[in-house]
């Protein structure tokens, strides 16, 4: 009683027996929220649990906000992943629930740690980006901001060889797909059949074959050339024998 100044006798009439678990269980910034938001936010604590109230106290307007807009979503994904949801939705809007949906704690973490950098990165690119800035940190950062080719590496290149390449970024997205063709080609050639199956929606398996068969192509054309060269040589060598 003391306090809440009084005001939970006055509220507990008012809004019924509640106000006093919560006032008990928050605290008398409960008190203020009840009687501030009245109805409505007990309202939404009773439809989504007592998370509500302990939101709302910790965050207030905002808080308040993103829970009566989307309501049992957000007050799940707060008691999953901590309070800083909750937060994060206030700050960057709708798509934080659907990234935390998606990619969990590590969402979390790297909404906290980018903040609105990563989500606009994500907005013009794709959810893939959180996923690879949570695999990759800053360097995962960098490369996807050279867009959705930047995406394309990450996402066909192991993270072993990923890590061992990431030096490259600094050159440019274009000198680091060289280099990584020269410095790891069986990783890249690998990355290249998953993206090419990725790409066409079909079976790595037949890419593999269809490359092989345009290999043979490039190679028997490229003996053929190969013996074309060596023909002059081929008859100077015939009139040497003649000669001996």
């Amino acid at each position: 009683m003391k306090a809440t100044n009084g005001k939970i006798l006055n509220l507990s009439q008012q809004y019924g027996d509640d106000v006093v678990r919560y006032v008990s269980q928050y605290g008398s910034t409960a008190g203020d929220v009840i009687e501030r938001y009245g109805d409505d936010i007990l309202t939404l604590a009773h439809k989504y649990g007592d998370d509500v109230i302990k939101y709302t106290t910790i965050y207030g307007e905002d808080g308040f906000r993103v829970i009566q807009k989307h309501g049992k979503d957000i007050v799940l994904l707060g008691s999953i992943y901590g309070d800083n949801v909750i937060k994060l939705s206030a700050l960057y809007g709708d798509e934080v629930i659907s990234y935390v949906s998606k990619y969990g704690t590590n969402g979390v973490k790297v909404i906290e740690k980018y903040g609105n950098n990563v989500i606009q990165m994500a907005k013009s690119h794709g959810d893939d980006v959180i996923k690879y800035v949570s695999m990759y940190g800053d360097d995962g950062l960098k490369l996807a901001g050279k867009g959705k080719a930047g995406l394309l590496v990450m996402r066909f290149l192991s993270p072993r060889v990923f890590a061992k390449c990431v030096k490259f970024i600094k050159y440019g997205l274009v000198a680091s797909i060289l280099l990584i063709f020269l410095t790891h080609p069986i990783a890249f050639l690998s990355g290249l059949i998953s993206f090419l199956a990725w790409l066409f929606c079909t079976s790595p398996v037949l890419i593999i074959i269809i490359l092989c068969f345009i290999a043979v192509f490039f190679l028997i054309k490229f003996l053929k050339n190969f013996k074309v060269f060596f023909r002059p040589f081929s008859l100077i060598l015939r009139v040497l024998k003649r000669f001996v």
